[in-house]
């Protein structure tokens, strides 16, 4: 939140332009910024009025950066009297580090910085339990296919399985963490990767016997 004064008193913000003006009062209008950076202009109840775009203004307005301001018959540069206190302020030096900000900016964020999955944000909860769901159905499929081919049921490869399609997943949501399917995509990858997992292990067993 900022207010900028201005007027033809030097206890004004913005005052050097209108030290000759007699159509400038003393304190003629203000700007008032808010937190979210909306720019609004109030007249002061001064003696030769405030313009916007040469209408005379008898409330506060809302301005947009193509408005022209004039108190009495001066010009005021609002504008560039913004654009200079954003050059102060990007130059002052840094603040400590806030580090309750930094974990709560941690939570709500998508994805780490190192490129690993936030665990702590609730949006990736569903997929973590689709992932357990998935192993689980997966373990069942490798089991009755090896009980059907008549060989020993391995865990280790719906574990292989797992692992890969995890791998395939995070590298799909990491460079596109806004994306809008991720269980139906957690889905579409684990069938994947289980049919070409499936049909490597023909193949291999195929050339062995």
């Amino acid at each position: 939140m900022q207010i900028i004064k201005i007027g033809k008193s030097n206890k004004n913000d913005i005052y050097e332009d209108f030290i000759n003006d007699i159509t400038v009062s003393k304190e003629h209008c203000q700007i008032f910024v808010d937190d979210n950076g909306n720019i609004f202009l109030t007249d002061l109840n001064s003696t030769n009025g405030t313009f916007v775009n040469n209408n005379k203004i008898s409330e506060p307005v809302m301005l947009s950066k193509y408005d022209i301001v004039r108190a009495g018959n001066s010009l005021v540069n609002w504008k560039e009297f913004l654009h200079v206190q954003e050059n102060i302020k990007s130059k002052l030096p840094s603040q400590k580090i806030d580090r309750s900000v930094l974990k709560q900016n941690e939570i709500n964020s998508d994805i780490y910085i190192n490129g690993e999955f936030n665990n702590k944000n609730q949006k990736y909860k569903p997929i973590k339990i689709t992932n357990v769901c998935l192993l689980v159905l997966f373990m069942f499929f490798d089991m009755f296919a090896s009980v059907e081919s008549g060989l020993r049921f391995n865990p280790l490869a719906s574990l292989i399985t797992f692992w890969i399609a995890r791998a395939i997943i995070r590298s799909i949501f990491i460079r596109n963490p806004d994306f809008n399917y991720k269980i139906l995509m957690t889905v579409v990858v684990y069938i994947f990767t289980f049919i070409i997992k499936s049909i490597l292990l023909i193949l291999i067993i195929n050339s062995l016997f």
